[in-house]
């Protein structure tokens, strides 16, 4: 009985094994699709960029709301490179060799203009946001400010996705 059991256990971390082995191989080609596609964006994405500061500092015919739009384009433009950069870091993540950038900003003004990013999207969702804030607008924080926006965008991102028409985020 004993050689028996012995034997299913070596076929048993044997299969074991080799699901590890396959897993892993899955995972590696799943992270060169991603850095694949990501350099694939970068160069689109650098494409509307361009045009866009451009336009913004060559071009004073523009009005404020046209000027107001192609400034919140170039913001969003940005903040998808940022993206595309991020998942391009998933490599340095998986290696363990991902750190924090870590730089002083002013904590309020920094939440204000991510709350404004979202201005396009809360009037096409018909809901106000409010940012109200008891911090002085010099309040220094360090952080990193690349992972802060991300959390910023993602609770802002929610909130709007997911407040009933006509309410009110604060």
């Amino acid at each position: 009985g004993l050689l028996l059991f012995y034997f299913k256990l070596r076929k048993s971390n044997k299969t074991i094994s080799e699901n590890n082995n396959k897993l892993r191989e899955l995972d590696e080609t799943k992270t060169r699709f991603f850095t694949n596609v990501s350099h694939e964006l970068r160069t689109p994405l650098t494409l509307i960029s361009g045009p866009l500061e451009q336009l913004l500092e060559n071009d004073s015919s523009l009005s404020s709301k046209s000027r107001s739009y192609a400034k919140l384009s170039l913001i969003n433009a940005k903040k998808l490179h940022g993206r595309v950069n991020e998942i391009l870091d998933l490599g340095k993540l998986e290696a363990g060799k991902l750190s924090l950038d870590r730089s002083s900003i002013h904590l309020a003004p920094f939440i204000s203009r991510q709350v404004h990013a979202f201005d396009s999207l809360i009037i096409m969702r018909n809901v106000t946001l409010n940012f109200n804030s008891s911090v002085a607008d010099d309040y220094g924080v360090a952080t990193d400010t690349n992972k802060l926006e991300k959390i910023v965008n993602n609770l802002l991102s929610n909130a709007v996705k997911y407040a009933p028409n006509n309410s009110t985020i604060t």
